[in-house]
């Protein structure tokens, strides 16, 4: 997932530095998950948080309750979704 913020570009360097004295079987937590860019990367038990509330939902969705998101929406359902986020 692209946005700005992404840690996407600079996952394959930075992955080696932060794994580098993790040992077998420890645990991966990820505080800024985002697009998930290094979580995705990692091997093992990964656990992964963001302040961004509807963000993690929709990992939630999309990883643990099956949801299939739509291809695509249009402007007016994008609209209606960003200012009724109820």
């Amino acid at each position: 997932m692209k946005y700005m913020g992404s840690k996407a570009r600079f996952a394959k360097d930075l992955l080696p530095i932060i794994l580098k004295d993790r040992k077998s079987n420890q645990v991966y937590l990820e505080p800024f998950a985002g697009g998930m860019n290094m979580t995705d990367k990692v091997d093992g038990i990964r656990i992964a948080n963001d302040q961004h509330e509807e963000l993690m939902a929709m990992w939630q969705a999309l990883i643990y309750d099956g949801w299939d998101p739509p291809q695509s929406i249009s402007e007016e359902e994008y609209r209606y979704i960003k200012y009724n986020q109820e």
